[in-house]
């Protein structure tokens, strides 16, 4: 049982607040509900009501949160247990990630980690390429992987899907009036053909008429080449976010996207990484 949630609905229970218990585990209000809709109905109880002042705990709600809080204390000693046993064995955390999910959000939740476990060693190493990454994982030179579902799909591990990143149309500032731009028109642009994945499915690359060809799936690099006036091209959102004022960014249609996950072997995972993982699932819930 994924112990955030019960952390959530002791936090609802004790400030009567279904808001408050929302805002302290970073879920919207509409995700809180319905992970309390989804708890309920998978265990078949009903565990708060509603009043004037808030919520409280129905009599069914007040006979589990004894056992609520005992679950919670028991996965807090376990991880503490996990913690010393890291320590003990001066366990290091092999983290390999793509630079644009490193830049954006990993980077953040890496250093609440170590914060958390200071005598956890962390070796990080940013990659492009996923597949010379599956190969670290089989010689264990590697615990977990950051990466694409596409960089990732010959992987031999467990893979778990995070988000969504939606692809859009970057062009030089100033080049279109439209907010949407339609893949049959990009066909008659001077269309940069980047290493990217995912745009030899989407674009037939006989169809461009006066294509300019790029081989790199730096996004930094291929931002440049637009802000230069070499063309225009598609960049996944999580390159995007410091390039506003440098490009232009217009949605793509039909809509293009890659999930964004990490990979792991579930059949060799280390102290410090069970311990990262339970981290990762209070993060993306």
């Amino acid at each position: 049982m994924e112990t955030f949630r019960i952390e959530a609905i002791i936090e609802a229970a004790e400030t009567k607040s279904l808001s408050k218990a929302a805002q302290k585990f970073q879920y919207t209000p509409s995700a809180f509900s319905h992970l309390l809709k989804t708890f309920e109905k998978e265990f078949g109880v009903t565990i708060f009501k509603r009043t004037s002042q808030g919520v409280e705990l129905t009599e069914s709600g007040k006979e589990l949160y004894p056992r609520f809080t005992e679950l919670v204390e028991a996965e807090k000693k376990l991880s503490l247990a996990l913690a010393e046993l890291a320590r003990k064995d001066k366990n290091t955390l092999k983290l390999i990630a793509y630079s644009s999910v490193w830049q954006n959000s990993l980077s953040r939740i890496v250093k609440e980690f170590q914060q958390l476990y200071p005598h956890i060693g962390i070796d990080i190493s940013i990659s492009s390429n996923a597949a010379n990454s599956n190969v670290k994982i089989i010689n264990n030179e590697a615990d977990i992987i950051f990466a694409t579902d596409v960089g990732l799909k010959n992987n031999i591990g467990t893979f778990v899907p995070l988000y969504r990143d939606l692809f859009y149309v970057i062009a030089p500032l100033g080049y279109s009036e439209q907010s949407e731009i339609n893949r049959e028109e990009l066909y008659d642009s001077k269309f940069i053909i980047t290493e990217m994945e995912y745009l030899k499915d989407y674009f037939d690359y006989s169809r461009f008429k006066n294509p300019v060809r790029f081989n790199s799936d730096n996004g930094v690099d291929i931002i440049n080449m637009v802000e230069n006036n070499f063309g225009i091209t598609i960049l996944p959102s999580l390159f995007l976010n410091k390039a506003k004022d440098r490009v232009q960014i217009i949605s793509l249609n039909p809509k293009l996207s890659r999930t964004i996950g990490y990979a792991y072997d579930s059949m060799n995972v280390t102290p410090a990484l069970n311990l990262f993982l339970k981290h990762l699932k209070k993060h993306f819930n």
